[in-house]
């Protein structure tokens, strides 16, 4: 399994989850039951958007962005204006990734 960060805008809102999958486009459609399940993105017709979107990736899959090794670009109709959705194959070390502190060098070192 491999797993991919999606990078969703909408409405003025950018959206990011991450999907474990066999291949792209197993998360994408991973990713769109996700969305219509939960509340991140605020869909008004949640089974519609899954239908159109499930539809609209069959007639036209994510596409690979140029020179850019696992990464994709898509649109998901919902309805009223569109998803822009990029998405990014993640190595999975850095899904275990935790934030560090780092404090800022005493006044003396930077001079």
């Amino acid at each position: 399994m491999e797993i991919y960060t999606f990078i969703a805008e909408y409405k003025g809102g950018t959206y990011v989850s991450q999907i474990s999958a066999a291949s792209i486009d197993e998360a994408c459609v991973t990713w769109g039951s996700y969305v219509a399940q939960s509340d991140d993105i605020p869909l008004k017709n949640k089974t519609s958007f899954l239908e159109t979107l499930q539809s609209d990736l069959a007639e036209i899959p994510p596409a690979c962005l140029d020179n850019t090794p696992n990464v994709w670009y898509f649109l998901a109709d919902a309805g009223k204006g569109y998803i822009h959705v990029n998405v990014v194959k993640t190595h999975p070390a850095v899904t275990d990734w935790q934030p560090r502190s780092v404090g800022m060098p005493a006044a003396e070192s930077l001079n």
